[in-house]
């Protein structure tokens, strides 16, 4: 399996896009080391990761997500790996409107599990795709920032941005 990587020059820093030769977005995170997430979900040697330029329609909504533009995503085709858990906490993030934010714990009650609200923290952990599957906006149930992968200071960027 051909898998692109490019990068994306974000206001707070790079971010690193991982998609087919579809436009399928398989990563959108922080980092530009996903070998780990490849290999298990792929299996080691099956796939081979190109640097590529970024294809224009991942760039115009990305450009437009920065500009300040709502439901620019929806069009966007995305293929994540994880558990049955996990694509539950990632779905119920979809749901989460532009500019709201949910508590860890409202997350359990979309996923169906209001008991698994640490579960869901470590799902949440585990997302693939930041930003487009947005987990920036899974609070503290007190309102506190906590946890994200690429740092609370971009965390409260992408929720300043969005109550714009």
């Amino acid at each position: 399996m051909q898998i692109f990587k490019s990068n994306y020059d974000a206001p707070f820093g790079k971010i690193y896009l991982f998609y087919d030769a579809d436009g399928v977005v398989y990563v959108l995170g922080f980092n530009e080391d996903y070998k780990n997430y490849f290999d298990n979900a792929l299996g080691a040697g099956n796939y081979k990761i190109t640097s590529a330029p970024l294809v224009e329609f991942l760039k115009n909504a990305l450009d437009a997500y920065f500009d300040g533009k709502k439901n620019v995503f929806a069009n966007i085709k995305l293929k994540t790996f994880g558990t049955e858990f996990q694509q539950k906490a990632w779905d119920a993030m979809k749901t989460i409107p532009y500019g709201k934010t949910i508590s860890y714990q409202q997350e359990a009650e979309i996923a169906g599990n209001i008991k698994a609200v640490r579960a869901i923290g470590g799902a949440n952990n585990k997302n693939p795709i930041a930003i487009i599957i947005p987990c920036h906006r899974v609070i503290g149930k007190n309102g506190k920032m906590v946890g994200y992968g690429g740092g609370l200071h971009i965390k409260e960027w992408l929720l300043q941005h969005e109550t714009k």
